[in-house]
């Protein structure tokens, strides 16, 4: 789980963390991809002046318990701190925070391995993943190109050029 932020907004900052993510990403909004005039809905309120955090939980299209559970504690936490809740919530771990992060792409097609693990911390020229052929003979092997953290990662074993591998958190030391 992870929540992208401006981390230099105080109140942007205090929301992010009282989601209790594994990860902060500072980011004000725009998106990566696209013109310069697309943007993202939280880039759009933000100009309106609503206070906004955008929140990624898990896999994809997967139900998953734990992080429909964390996420019903982290609104609890953000209601108490709002005022809407008697009890306060107290905030129980500590978000790693990224300055920036990214996502690798495989430059060719196979059967993809992930070597890493989410929330992995890894270094620079650590190994990351695999390509293999069907007969399993690799076809390419991928490094880290910087120290970083896994925010999240291919889980389809089935890759083409041009899918992606990992993207990687750049910690904010």
């Amino acid at each position: 789980m992870y929540v992208r932020a401006d981390v230099k907004n105080d109140t942007l900052f205090t929301l992010a963390k009282l989601l209790e993510p594994d990860i902060i990403l500072n980011n004000k909004g725009n998106p990566s991809f696209g013109s310069e005039e697309s943007k993202t809905l939280r880039a759009a309120a933000l100009e309106k002046g609503i206070h906004s955090v955008t929140v990624e939980y898990g896999d994809p299209q997967v139900f998953q318990t734990v992080m429909i559970s964390r996420g019903v504690n982290g609104i609890l936490n953000i209601m108490a701190w709002l005022g809407m809740l008697t009890e306060p919530e107290k905030v129980k771990k500590l978000p790693v925070i990224c300055k920036k992060s990214y996502w690798m792409y495989t430059d060719a097609g196979g059967y993809l391995e992930v070597l890493v693990e989410l929330n992995q911390v890894i270094e620079k020229g650590a190994p990351i993943a695999i390509v293999r052929n069907a007969v399993g003979d690799k076809i390419k092997e991928y490094y880290a190109p910087e120290s970083g953290i896994v925010i999240g990662k291919s889980t389809n074993p089935v890759a083409m050029s041009g899918d992606r591998i990992l993207h990687l958190g750049i910690l904010d030391r």
